[in-house]
């Protein structure tokens, strides 16, 4: 199918190449070599091309990229892209590329010819004898053998200056936090840890660094003090590195002997700056930019960038890519047959499932599942960037939108798409295969776009039916497909593309053929993708549309009935095509797949009368689909009953089981009880007649207790009677021993007193026993009292004082206190 831009892809080469390189271009593309334009004129013819070649003089702004639309690719023939937009060009998905090796042994040859002139003084002399004088005692220089060059930098241009320094017999150091200790020691370089260790034992001092923020400036008036008197500097890398004012102020004051300067901060320099100063002072050996100014670098470059804009204007992958992930060439090589599987698996995607419910991007996040040997590289950018570009191509709403491996991952957020890559290395996932690529669809999610990889490739988590599955591999360089949905397939994704799925039943390839004859679409190939035994065994049933017109579930069985019909055709079918198609009995599902070109124009219609047609197409397979749908969810229901009424059965017959035994026990427990209600009969009758006796007896009880029942009444009375008496009698006690309590106290008073007159002494080995003699007999007294009253009936005696009498025991002669009472 023709594209709606019918003419070769066009490039722009504003600067000077070598012939050589734009002559590679030439055989496929249209080439304009249009140098001294400016800025205004650069801005307004831009739109028109598809790649920039420039070298170092124009700039590439924000303002020209945005204004190029059909823009892929800036191609910077030499290494610096300062003068390029980058960050701006990444976004718009245009790849910029340069030639990091082409020139490297220009400039560092470049290098070494600038230090010998400075140190012997070629250019002064050389315009000295050109004006007819002969002043060699003017002239003298030094030797740079046993000095020491110190280098910022040591990258390729560095360490090739390096070497060919060593070569001159010099001592050298270098400063960079990224050189290999093990490259350095290589090149018998000494890696210093500090700038000013380095600037304090250089003799010559060169720097081989790109410029960006840390280097903008890096060696200014604090630095140059630092130097040897006498010391001298060269700058072959980058304009601004230098601070050209401090560096005037160093050669003028003498401290620098001289200043080797290839590249400026302006160029061409303007008149009065400081760069113009520069190059007129007398110790400044200057060149205008001549590092890779030689016939071979020219060529290299040229040829360089030339080989990379053809590659990718073609799909291929970058090499040298400034604004995209390195690419090994071990792994290009590999990965290359994979970009366009890849992308085939996107676009067939999109496409085939585009008249599904909810159309194909109702499914966001990917799983992308690398077998094989696939799976043993580690940079698959290259791989998601091609699948997000197949995804997106068929969209119309994508058209002009660059989808490359510069901004793949900006465009896949930005959509909402979230890809999670997977390497397995499991030879029973690919035992076919070398390498095999799974693309599998899952509902939408929100994960990372580019999520990290992971080593579980299984997809049993979500069933089949819910998946959207398409597997594929390649046959050299030939991409092939090997699963699509439940089908197991093997065709390739080439040119236009028709996929009928249908019931695999005798004259469906003449129908469809004949259909297409009367269309006059010629069939290119032909293949049958039949339903995998495997994947219909793990999936539920369906339901189908029958060729009666009755609704009724399909079996797991019927479903291997079911095949795709995959037809190569020479161009595009009309909305009626597949809408006859469609109509066709045992006919389930239509869909014409497209090249990626053919997306955007069909024979030349307009895009929109194309979309419009397929819309028809696939409304009439929609309505088609959903009839399918609506069955299929019927007989899921109908399976669902017949599930839980087996259930149930099965439940049923548990019971009748579990019933059936307890009759049997039932049995068995029923003789025994008859022989129990036997005994039990027995036993009841003897009690009956016990419990007769008993009430019996019970009745005489009755009569005879009335005469026990008097006598206990007196009997309570008496007791009511004397515990009243009891109750008195305890009152007098107590009465009573607190008045014996009185009277022992003045009895003791009166023995003390009787003694006192008396003067009687004691016997030593007897005790004095007035007051326990007294107390005793008082207190027997007192009992035989008490022993009375209780007699007689509790009458009260008085119990004062009478009289009280002394006499002398007759055998310890100690005397005795006899008290009387009343």
């Amino acid at each position: 199918m023709p594209l709606l831009r019918a003419s070769r892809p066009k490039v722009l080469v504003p600067e000077k190449l070598s012939p050589d390189g734009l002559a590679l271009l030439r055989s496929s593309l249209d080439v304009h070599e249009r140098k001294g334009l400016s800025a205004d004129e650069l801005l307004q013819i831009i739109p028109d091309y598809d790649a920039l070649l420039i070298r170092s003089e124009v700039k590439v702004t924000a303002t020209v990229l945005q204004a190029a639309k059909n823009l892929k690719v800036v191609a910077r023939a030499g290494v610096g892209v300062d003068n390029v937009d980058v960050e701006e060009a990444t976004k718009l998905g245009i790849v910029v590329v340069n030639s990091p090796s082409g020139n490297i042994g220009a400039a560092a040859e470049h290098t070494i010819a600038l230090m010998m002139s400075m140190a012997r003084k070629i250019p002064e002399s050389c315009a000295s004898l050109k004006d007819g004088k002969w002043e060699r005692s003017k002239f003298v220089g030094v030797e740079v053998k046993g000095k020491t060059l110190s280098i910022i930098g040591l990258g390729k241009v560095g360490l090739t200056v390096a070497r060919l320094a060593k070569g001159l017999g010099m001592n050298v150091n270098a400063l960079d936090p990224y050189a290999s200790p093990a490259v350095a020691a290589s090149a018998s370089v000494a890696l210093v840890s500090s700038l000013p260790e380095l600037l304090a034992s250089a003799d010559f001092l060169t720097i081989h660094t790109p410029l960006i923020a840390s280097t903008r400036g890096m060696i200014a008036e604090a630095e140059l003090a630092q130097l040897k008197p006498g010391a001298r500097v060269l700058n072959v890398a980058r304009g601004g590195t230098f601070d050209e004012e401090a560096l005037l102020v160093a050669l003028e004051s003498g401290h620098l002997a001289g200043a080797a300067i290839d590249v400026f901060t302006s160029e061409p320099p303007a008149p009065g700056s400081s760069a113009a100063r520069l190059i007129a002072h007398p110790r400044a050996v200057v060149t205008p930019h001549l590092g890779a100014s030689t016939v071979e670098a020219q060529e290299n470059v040229s040829v360089d960038v030339c080989e990379q804009v053809l590659e990718i204007l073609q799909g291929s992958l970058p090499r040298s890519a400034v604004n995209a992930p390195l690419i090994l060439p071990e792994e290009y090589k590999k990965l290359q047959p994979f970009v366009r599987l890849v992308e085939k698996l996107g676009s067939l995607y999109t496409q085939h499932y585009a008249a599904s419910p909810g159309g194909a991007m109702s499914r966001n996040t990917f799983d992308l599942i690398y077998q094989g040997e696939l799976a043993s590289i580690n940079n698959t950018k290259p791989l998601f960037t091609a699948l997000i570009k197949g995804l997106l191509s068929p969209i119309s709403s994508m058209e002009g939108l660059n989808i490359n491996i510069v901004n793949a991952e900006l465009v896949a957020r930005e959509r909402g798409i979230f890809v999670s890559e997977q390497h397995s290395r499991d030879p029973s996932d690919h035992s076919s295969y070398s390498s095999l690529v799974t693309l599998v669809a899952r509902p939408p999610s929100r994960a990372s776009s580019r999520a990290p990889a992971s080593a579980d490739t299984s997809t049993g988590s979500i069933p089949d039916q819910q998946q959207r599955i398409i597997s594929g591999t390649c046959s050299g360089d030939q991409p092939l497909i090997t699963r699509l949905g439940r089908f197991e397939a093997s065709f390739e994704p080439e040119g236009t593309l028709l996929i009928c799925e249908n019931y695999d039943s005798p004259g469906k390839i003449g129908v469809v053929g004949n259909i297409l004859g009367q269309e006059g679409v010629n069939i290119n190939f032909m293949a049958v993708a039949p339903v995998s035994t495997k994947l219909v065994l793990n999936e539920t049933p369906k339901k189908s549309l029958p060729t009666d017109g009755s609704e009724e579930p399909v079996a797991k069985g019927q479903l291997l009935k079911e095949a795709l019909m995959i037809l190569g055709i020479d161009r595009g079918v009309p909305a009626h095509v597949t809408a006859a198609l469609a109509r066709e009995t045992g006919i389930l599902k239509i869909c014409p797949i497209y090249p990626k070109e053919e997306t955007n124009s069909l024979k030349g219609k307009p895009k929109a009368d194309y979309e419009r047609k397929l819309n028809e197409a696939t409304a009439v397979v929609k309505t088609k689909e959903t009839a399918l749908a609506q069955q299929r969810e019927v007989a899921e229901g109908v399976a669902q009953e017949v599930n839980s009424l087996k259930g149930q059965l099965a439940a049923k017959e548990t019971q009748l089981g579990e019933l059936r035994d307890a009759n049997v026990k039932i049995f068995g427990d029923l003789r025994v009880t008859k022989e129990e209600k036997s005994k039990l009969d027995q036993q009841l009758e003897q009690g009956t007649a016990e419990v007769v006796v008993l009430v019996q007896q019970s009745d005489g009880h009755g009569r005879a207790g009335k005469r026990p029942q008097e006598k206990c009444a007196k009997l309570e009375s008496t007791i009511d009677t004397l515990a009243k008496e009891e109750a008195d009698l305890e009152e007098e006690v107590e009465w009573r021993e607190q008045a014996l309590h009185e009277s022992n106290k003045q009895s003791l008073q009166d023995v003390q007193k009787l003694e006192g007159d008396n003067r009687v002494l004691l016997d030593p080995n007897k005790e004095f026993l007035y007051q326990s003699v007294a107390t005793d007999i008082e207190h027997q007294q007192t009992r035989d009292r008490v022993g009375n009253r209780r007699s007689s009936g509790g009458s009260k005696h008085c119990t004062s004082l009478r009289s009280q009498t002394s006499s002398r025991c007759k055998t310890c002669k100690s005397r005795r206190v006899t008290t009387t009472f009343c």
